[in-house]
């Protein structure tokens, strides 16, 4: 409850102040890291990394969040549910982009979101006992991925691994390799 109100009144205050009050909590937070005003970060366990920017009009809640050094998560970015969010480091969470993690999601090192795309670890919204499917799996993108703009990642969990995915399309199992 402590954690939630700090977060709450963090989201007003200048960066430093903010990685103060959370490394008074007992967070982890990096050398010139900056959590923009107006943008709302919360979890039970957080380790924010070396030069790590997280801007403006950000929201943040979930169980565990780390995000490795020198990485961005830019502005209008939601990252949200009941699992954790991770990457390695470098970084790149684009403009606006959807991640709910209601299964953890993990970013290799150098990889990154293209604008407004969308990740999702659940494969459902319409009604289990109805007989729809639903599927809750964790997402991974390894090592040196690159989404492009406007892709929606989601439904069948996996890891992702091509270079490059292109933007406008959705990324379904076909597009990912099993490890």
């Amino acid at each position: 409850m402590v954690k939630e109100i700090c977060s709450v009144l963090s989201a007003i205050l200048p960066s430093f102040l903010t990685c103060m009050i959370y490394r008074l909590l007992g967070h982890h937070i990096g050398q010139n890291a900056k959590l923009s005003v107006f943008s709302y970060v919360h979890a039970d366990e957080i380790e924010i990394g070396k030069d790590v920017q997280i801007r403006a009009f950000v929201f943040i809640r979930v169980r565990k969040l780390s995000i490795g050094d020198n990485s961005i998560i830019s502005f209008g970015t939601q990252i949200k549910g009941e699992k954790s969010f991770s990457g390695k480091g470098n970084n790149f969470v684009g403009v606006h982009c959807l991640i709910n993690c209601d299964e953890d999601v993990k970013l290799g090192f150098y990889s990154g979101l293209g604008p407004r795309c969308n990740v999702y670890s659940h494969g459902s919204f319409l009604p289990v006992i109805k007989g729809y499917p639903a599927k809750f799996e964790t997402v991974v993108l390894e090592d040196y991925v690159w989404v492009g703009m406007a892709v929606t990642i989601g439904g069948h969990g996996g890891r992702w691994c091509r270079k490059f995915l292109t933007g406008g399309a959705e990324c379904k199992m076909l597009a990912s390799c099993r490890v």
